[in-house]
């Protein structure tokens, strides 16, 4: 090996020995930055989520306070459902109330559903209701009747009386 050749040689090594650390300080330089930039992207998070809170915080609070005024108006409500059922439940049998005031209890049908239609079946000779007109003439005709048989009555007691 001759001396150019060795002389290349450490020409070579310093060169990449300059490149190294050139290359040292850009990397280096470039750590510090990505730091920075590390520390910044935590910083605008924090604040992104601090205006996201506040924002959502401003929307909901008129919604709270309207849930905590419904929630008042359902307690209120439940009170005065409470009482009307007190009301409601009330008899002659736990109050003073007299037993005409109790009303109509409704009794459940336990009867069960048939096939057959509602009304006359086919096959039953079944009853027809008699006319206000009907029944006003055959009254009159039985009061007639019993008219004529208490004069009759009348009439033969009468003979039978003068003919003795």
């Amino acid at each position: 090996m001759g001396y150019n050749s060795r002389r290349n040689l450490i020409d070579i090594i310093e060169n990449l020995t300059r490149d190294n650390e050139s290359l040292r300080v850009e990397n280096d330089s470039l750590r510090k930055e990505n730091t920075e930039l590390r520390l910044e992207i935590a910083r605008l998070t924090g604040l992104a989520e601090g205006k996201i809170m506040e924002a959502v915080e401003r929307q909901t609070a008129p919604l709270r306070a309207k849930i905590v005024e419904l929630e008042t108006e359902i307690a209120d409500k439940d009170l005065e459902i409470q009482k009307f059922k007190v009301i409601i439940n009330k008899d002659s049998s736990n109050s003073s109330k007299p037993p005409g005031t109790d009303g109509f209890k409704r009794i459940p049908n336990n009867r069960e559903k048939s096939a057959r239609k509602q009304g006359g079946q086919t096959g039953h000779s079944g009853r027809k209701a008699v006319s206000l007109q009907h029944n006003l003439k055959r009254q009159l005709l039985v009061h007639r009747y019993e008219r004529y048989f208490k004069y009759l009555q009348y009439y033969d007691n009468g003979l039978s009386r003068r003919g003795e």
